[in-house]
């Protein structure tokens, strides 16, 4: 009897779960939202939704995906996805992966969606913490990613945009080795990248961009890139996206 007080309670289904707390953020913002910018976060909630069905498992502890994984696999059911299942103090948990990789590799939703898909979720952490759905400082912590998020994502965008328009017209016609990865920017100066591989890790490489791009870039951004070694050192071939986050 003496161990009764610290029996752990076991993952269940969450009520309300994370769609039907999103649901009555959007009815909420419906007061004071014109219909067209309504429609906009909308969407921003859908692409955040379709990121924590497919993203959100990873985040899960062991017992949690167990429940996942069972109620993912029930024969003559239909399956149950990540937000019917858990509730909304999973929400901060995805935040990062949906700001940070989801909308820039899957999405492609533009600049300014990108900048208010940064604003919604601020938005989203305080209203979630004002209903007592988290904890303050998750909410915070929403708060933080999603305003770096509006000022950066757009600004990410735009250097993807102008990197690629350099390697198209910039790439060596013949090299002698490449790499093709996501790189770690780990310094900066005029006219040049020096970036390390996230797969093989190993020296620095350092590569030309014109300065007014490299004025823009930060130190520990990261980049996919295709880089191509000729006898005068690295280049950029290809370039994949930014990630500011």
């Amino acid at each position: 009897m003496a161990g009764i007080n610290n029996v752990t309670e076991l993952p269940h289904i969450a009520s309300p779960n994370i769609d039907e707390v999103l649901q009555e953020f959007l009815r909420d913002q419906e007061v004071r939202l014109s219909p067209s910018t309504l429609k906009r976060y909308k969407r921003i909630i859908d692409y955040f939704t379709d990121c924590m069905n497919e993203y959100g498992h990873l985040y899960l502890s062991r017992a949690e995906f167990c429940l996942f994984e069972r109620l993912n696999q029930v024969q003559n059911v239909p399956a149950m996805e990540y937000c019917q299942i858990f509730g909304p103090e999973k929400i901060p948990d995805n935040v990062p992966e949906f700001l940070g990789y989801y909308l820039i590799r899957k999405i492609r939703c533009g600049k300014h969606n990108s900048r208010l898909a940064g604003i919604v979720v601020k938005k989203l952490g305080g209203w979630l913490t004002g209903k007592g759905y988290i904890q303050a400082e998750d909410g915070e912590e929403m708060a933080r990613i999603g305003t770096e998020a509006a000022r950066l994502l757009p600004e990410a965008q735009e250097l993807t945009e102008r990197l690629y328009i350099y390697a198209s017209t910039h790439a060596p016609h013949n090299w002698i080795n490449e790499i093709e990865d996501l790189f770690v920017i780990n310094q900066i100066e005029n006219g040049k990248l020096f970036l390390s591989s996230i797969t093989t890790g190993g020296e620095t490489i350092c590569v030309p961009v014109p300065q007014e791009i490299s004025m823009k870039l930060k130190k520990g951004w990261q980049v996919s890139l295709l880089l191509g070694q000729t006898t005068r050192g690295w280049h950029i071939i290809e370039v994949g996206d930014v990630y500011p986050l």
